[in-house]
């Protein structure tokens, strides 16, 4: 079975980066950034007309569709373009924090296929030292049996990634 070890540092000098540390760190340097949609002045004026106009009930008759001159068609038509934006989002998200993680534990992406989920599990397993093992070569790795994934995945992903890391 392969194990996901974290190497002690004095063997290898290659810290695997915090990917948040590296998103701010990016972020104020201004050289990079994973995500601008919500630096997006257009996405901001979006988002304020759907928190003015969330309440508001449309005077439709039972059984009419929505059409193109109603006041609503536009906002919605809007927010489904920004549906599909915010996917794409997510996904360079993904692919940012994939990239960086998949050096700690490279096998997280297999068992973990929604980019969503993946997202999650990182954010618990994060990048501390603690609740480390050493294993019977003397390499330390992180005891992921600590942490409780059970909200996020199935039980048989549970057991993956624990018996993986």
């Amino acid at each position: 079975m392969m194990k996901a070890a974290l190497v002690d540092e004095e063997e290898e000098g290659d810290e695997i980066p915090d990917a948040i540390q590296v998103f701010m760190n990016n972020e104020k340097s201004g050289s990079s950034s994973v995500s601008e949609m919500l630096k997006n002045d257009e996405f901001q004026k979006l988002m304020d007309e759907v928190r003015e106009r969330k309440d508001e009930q449309p005077a439709l008759e039972l059984g009419k569709q929505l059409s193109e001159e109603d006041t609503e068609y536009p906002l919605i038509t809007r927010c489904n373009t920004l549906v599909r934006e915010i996917d794409d989002e997510m996904m360079s998200i993904h692919r940012f924090v994939r990239d960086i993680y998949s050096k700690k534990f490279p096998e997280l992406e297999s068992i973990v296929t929604s980019p969503l989920d993946y997202l999650q599990v990182v954010q618990r397993i994060g990048n501390t030292k603690g609740g480390l093992k050493t294993t019977l070569s003397g390499m330390l790795e992180q005891d992921l049996t600590t942490i409780d994934f059970s909200d996020i995945l199935p039980n048989t992903a549970v057991m993956a990634i624990t018996a993986s890391g």
